[in-house]
């Protein structure tokens, strides 16, 4: 997820993609510097648990506390330049500073207000951040799936720490700003820091070819593309590639400008951020994601899981019309149709025909009485989109 803020009076067309999951948001950026010596001679954190469902469908969340001793539920969000809390929050935050517009994508558009920081806490150590908060709604965020979330961790705080995530251990750590042993932690990656501290790689072909990659822990799935780089809403990848590593089992969102790597990605790694040295260590732990994972089954979309799975046993049994059973191709959702909110009527995947000039189409339904996905139609199209056949289904 990216969260830019930009005051009200003096808003520019400088925007970036948010992404959590199929759910996106713009706003700028109010990020403010800390004096290094400051840094280096502030308490760590002491290490954390990380919550189950973080890497395995949903976010990487952590309880912290204001001065008062009230405990809060925040996302941890690198794709976040700033710390955001809910408008619930208000009357402890004092006086409004600014007024801040805020655009969906769609073309919704909110407000939101910035106060002065609160207090911090991560257990008994207060994090330093950034001088301002900004307060939103929380219940209006698309990105919003877990309703006890109050805050976003941004990386107005982020940005000071060495982080380190093993989802294996399952634990968070703050390691001492000035790392000494490093063999062990994996690649190390470079990163650089676009508007407001978010971290970015300059690595290209995770999908898409464009160079630069946001690395985004608030986007729950594998990553996001731009809508162009994928024939669809989404694409899975069974199998793929990426610097010099295989991975398995992707799944990565095609929205409007876009192009980050995600919290379900990085879950299969130890995952060291040193940012005050602007380096991303990577070592890969997993082909595929956590067990447990529900990516699919907690879509916004509603359970995509079920026609997905229905799709996969046939190509198993070598039941799909034109695509062998050992294709490793990119299957692209394509359209989802609702009956109800987040309740799926019917999914229709495409995938590369055998010869890479064609798409096959494959429409999955649910069954009105039996509540069982069934496939309904296959038919390829040809480059033009037209209709070139039409399959029997099994």
């Amino acid at each position: 997820m990216v969260i830019f803020m930009i005051p009200h009076k003096t808003a520019t067309s400088r925007t970036r993609a948010l992404g959590a999951g199929l759910g996106l948001l713009f706003c700028c950026s109010c990020a403010t510097k800390t004096p290094r010596a400051e840094v280096m001679a502030h308490e760590l954190p002491a290490e954390t648990p990380i919550n189950a469902e973080a890497g395995r469908g949903g976010h990487l969340t952590v309880m912290l506390q204001m001065d008062d001793g009230r405990e809060l539920l925040f996302m941890v969000d690198t794709g976040a330049p700033d710390t955001f809390v809910d408008e619930s929050l208000v009357p402890k935050l004092g006086k409004k500073k600014q007024r801040q517009s805020i655009s969906f994508v769609g073309g919704d558009h909110a407000y939101a207000d910035l106060y002065s920081a609160p207090k911090l806490y991560w257990g008994t150590t207060r994090l330093l951040t950034g001088r301002y908060v900004g307060a939103l709604d929380f219940k209006t965020l698309p990105f919003r799936r877990n309703p006890s979330v109050v805050g976003i961790l941004g990386m107005d705080c982020l940005r000071h720490y060495c982080i380190q995530l093993d989802f294996e251990a399952g634990r968070i750590r703050f390691l001492p700003p000035e790392l000494q042993e490093t063999n062990d932690l994996g690649i190390a990656l470079p990163i650089s820091f676009s508007r407001g501290y978010c971290p970015q790689l300059h690595r290209a072909n995770f999908v898409g070819r464009a160079p630069n990659l946001l690395v985004d822990i608030g986007c729950n799935i594998d990553g996001m593309v731009n809508r162009e780089a994928v024939d669809g809403i989404a694409v899975f990848f069974p199998e793929r590639n990426w610097g010099g590593e295989t991975y398995t089992n992707l799944i990565v969102a095609g929205v409007g400008r876009a192009n980050a790597v995600g919290l379900r990605f990085l879950a299969r790694h130890v995952v060291t951020f040193d940012f005050p040295k602007g380096t991303l260590y990577l070592k890969q732990k997993r082909l595929g994601p956590l067990a447990g994972d529900h990516s699919l089954k907690g879509s916004h979309l509603g359970d995509l899981e079920s026609p997905m799975n229905l799709l996969l046993r046939l190509k198993a049994k070598d039941q799909l019309p034109d695509w062998a059973m050992n294709d490793q191709s990119p299957i692209c959702l394509e359209t989802c149709s609702n009956s109800a909110p987040k309740t799926l009527e019917s999914v229709t995947f495409s995938v590369r025909g055998r010869s890479g000039l064609t798409m096959n189409h494959y429409e999955t339904a649910v069954g009105a009485n039996s509540g069982q996905w069934r496939l309904q139609r296959a038919w390829q199209t040809d480059q033009d989109g037209k209709t070139t056949a039409e399959f029997t289904v099994p």
